[in-house]
């Protein structure tokens, strides 16, 4: 629950959108974004999708190559 509402930014530092919830559905743990523009998504809370969590920034680093 600390992640929400957290900015989301990509590998680059451009933002991205925020966090809206923190789900697991069985499989693991799924961040579900709120893009700027367009309809929620979900990122996998894996090392390969999300390689940055800067808790004091409030900033979320999501890699989505291949998502």
């Amino acid at each position: 629950t600390d992640l929400i509402g957290m900015d989301v930014v990509d590998t680059a530092g451009k933002p991205v959108g925020k966090v809206a919830n923190v789900d697991n559905f069985g499989a693991g743990d799924l961040l579900d974004i709120r893009p700027l523009d367009g309809a929620n998504f979900y990122v996998a809370f894996t090392n390969d999708h999300v390689p940055e969590v800067r808790l004091s920034e409030r900033v979320v680093v999501v890699d989505l190559t291949g998502i």
